[in-house]
């Protein structure tokens, strides 16, 4: 193997493979309980018409496109730093779950 160059496993025990991967588990859960569960939950137990729904998911989406374009954005001017980046992020999006609950 090439000087520099690392294996698969290695890079599987690196120090931040886990915590990233916690992390991504975490953002793609919400992401799946918010698509999948609030039309349900809209829907059948707050009296929500499937129009209105959709447009609070259209919502949803619309706010996520634009906030990745902007911590994409910061992550990109914080020279080569982008765990704090992830860490606020991720630290604001768990903070308005609770608060918008």
């Amino acid at each position: 193997m090439s000087e520099g160059r690392i294996t698969w496993m290695e890079a599987l025990m690196g120090p931040s493979v886990a915590l990233y991967a916690l992390i991504s588990f975490g953002v793609k859960f919400s992401i799946y309980a918010v698509l999948l569960w609030m039309p349900l939950l809209l829907g059948s137990e707050l009296g929500y018409d499937m129009k209105t729904v959709g447009g609070m998911l259209s919502l949803y989406e619309i706010s996520a496109c634009i906030g990745i374009i902007f911590w994409g954005t910061v992550s990109d001017r914080c020279n080569g730093k982008r765990s704090p980046v992830i860490f606020i992020a991720v630290l604001l999006s768990c903070i308005s779950f609770f608060v918008l609950g």
